[in-house]
């Protein structure tokens, strides 16, 4: 078995997953930087819903093209990324992916709208987010909706990226496995990921 060192006393245990986000690097920096793992920071904000607008779908944009593999591939999205680096080059250089999506409303009202992001790459981030990346998200998300912005919240994200990987999945010891998607598709895979690790250990 395993002994698990807690806050709250030892655990044993035949099998473990330590499934720790982009905190691999803290128990296991030997098996991060195999994997040359870093931490991706991205920002978002929440935005009035300008107009009242009600927007059905999530929405993806020509940015998107860039960010996700199965678009990215194409030729498509290589004739996008000449256009961006001809007339917006600063885009591309906060990796932005302009999305976006509309909470839920109450009493009548249409929810507030999700939109980001950006993306910055590395070991570690400053605690402070940067205004001017803000300030793009806003510009493009006004220039998408037609209409200002107002932002109500804004939000920080971290997570574990790989330039070798979308899923890290090691076993450094026998019965201990370190495991973690390393890409930005966690919140699309990670419940299709876990069952398969743990169907594995049983």
């Amino acid at each position: 078995g395993i002994d698990v060192r807690t806050s709250r006393g030892t655990i044993r245990s035949a099998r473990v997953v330590h499934a720790a986000g982009h905190d691999i690097d803290r128990l296991f920096p030997q098996v991060a930087e195999e994997a040359a793992v870093r931490r991706c920071r991205l920002q978002m904000l929440e935005v009035a819903p300008p107009g009242d607008v009600e927007i059905g779908p999530a929405v993806l944009t020509g940015l998107s093209m860039l960010r996700y593999g199965g678009f990215a591939e194409t030729a498509a999205a290589t004739g996008v990324r000449n256009e961006l680096a001809a007339t917006a080059p600063e885009l591309l250089d906060v990796v932005m992916n302009l999305m976006l999506t509309q909470r839920p409303g109450s009493g009548g009202r249409p929810g507030s709208i999700v939109l980001g992001d950006t993306h910055h790459y590395d070991r570690t981030h400053l605690p402070f987010d940067d205004e001017h990346v803000a300030e793009l998200v806003l510009r493009e998300g006004a220039r998408l909706l037609g209409a200002p912005l107002s932002v109500r919240r804004r939000w920080r994200g971290v997570y574990a990226d790989s330039p070798r990987t979308d899923f890290l999945d090691t076993e450094p010891f026998p019965g201990l496995r370190v495991v973690s998607v390393t890409s930005g598709i966690g919140m699309t895979t990670a419940l299709g990921l876990a069952p398969t690790v743990l169907d594995q250990l049983f």
